[in-house]
């Protein structure tokens, strides 16, 4: 007997969306939400500006390395230049 599961997520105001993980971008592409190169992302991962994961399961050459989405922003954020008129 195969049983299925239906995993929902209900919506909280509590929760910030830019509180969550996500992978980097494929090579030679952007990340969505700070248009940062992966190469980029990789060089602020190294230097400790930003928090990471590598998901990578015991045994495997292989894994998924992904990026705390708000300390990303954050970082941009730091880097902000005001513009004077």
């Amino acid at each position: 007997m195969t049983r299925s599961y239906t995993l929902t997520e209900t919506p909280s105001q509590d929760v910030d969306p830019a509180d969550r993980w996500i992978r980097l971008p494929a090579g030679r592409q952007r990340e969505f939400h700070s248009g940062l190169s992966r190469a980029h992302i990789y060089a602020l991962i190294k230097a400790g500006a930003v928090k990471s994961a590598s998901l990578k399961p015991r045994g495997a050459l292989r894994g998924v390395r992904v990026v705390h989405l708000r300390s990303l922003l954050d970082y941009v954020e730091q880097h902000v230049e005001e513009v004077q008129s």
